[in-house]
């Protein structure tokens, strides 16, 4: 009997052995997925948060950019203006004319001819049929004012005729006119005027307001048929319309 009852007892220790054995293993698998999956998720919400700073730096990056290309741009614009103020100043103390500097506010078209609005009128001694210049050229004619503010239109619109000369000739050698609102013709020109490409075209004085030697622009291709009596010349435009900001305008005649 006592041999039996050990022989049983060894037995279920054996059993019970096992079982807790497989038991062990059966929960040490379960709980090592659980520890895998919670370090997962650990490293999925770093590398969310990680992605979320580098997206703000580099939208910060960007804003920071951005103000820079602006600030840049600004200054750029000043040092333009800046540049085009002191070519104005050497233009009137050479020329000694009397001149009230001015921006244009805005560009507008009418029947597809351009104009130019600008800062300045009646109150700072503007006038209408004025000369409009930039960096030194005749570009237009103030053809409105009001208070302080006035509307010019560009030499190149179509119907706009200015009395002009060559440099070096001291008569009037043609007329100036704007054709199809984008390009300037000297019509008129006599047969016995020696025209060539380059020559500088100037006003000739016969206007009003318009004072002798204002720089129009230089020629850039002859016509001359000989069954005509008048040559007719293209000219070639110093400065570009939809470039000016700043503009000078003559506000009486050159003493």
């Amino acid at each position: 009997m006592p041999k039996t009852r050990w022989l049983l007892l060894t037995i279920l220790a054996i059993v019970l052995l096992g079982v807790f054995v497989f038991g062990a293993r059966l929960v040490h698998i379960p709980l090592g997925g659980f520890f895998n999956l919670q370090n997962s998720v650990k490293t999925w919400t770093r590398a969310v948060f990680q992605a979320q700073n580098l997206s703000q730096e580099l939208q910060n990056f960007k804003s920071q950019i951005n103000a820079l290309t602006s600030e840049n741009a600004r200054l750029q614009e000043l040092e333009q203006e800046n540049l085009t103020l002191r070519q104005t100043l050497q233009f009137v103390e050479k020329e000694k004319y009397p001149i009230v500097v001015a921006r244009v506010i805005t560009r507008l078209t009418e029947n597809g001819t351009p104009f130019l609005l600008i800062n300045r009128g009646k109150e700072q001694g503007i006038m209408l049929d004025a000369p409009v210049l930039a960096d030194g050229v005749l570009i237009g004619k103030v053809i409105k004012t009001q208070q302080n503010s006035s509307m010019v239109i560009p030499l190149i619109g179509s119907g706009v005729k200015t009395a002009a000369a060559f440099t070096g000739n001291a008569k009037t050698s043609g007329v100036v006119e704007g054709e199809l609102n984008v390009s300037l013709m000297m019509r008129l020109i006599p047969k016995d005027v020696t025209v060539v490409q380059g020559l500088s075209v100037i006003t000739s004085g016969l206007e009003l307001r318009i004072p002798r030697g204002l720089l129009i622009g230089t020629v850039a291709a002859v016509a001359a048929n000989p069954q005509e009596l008048f040559q007719t010349a293209t000219l070639q435009l110093p400065v570009a319309l939809d470039e000016i900001s700043l503009v000078s305008v003559i506000t009486q005649s050159a003493p």
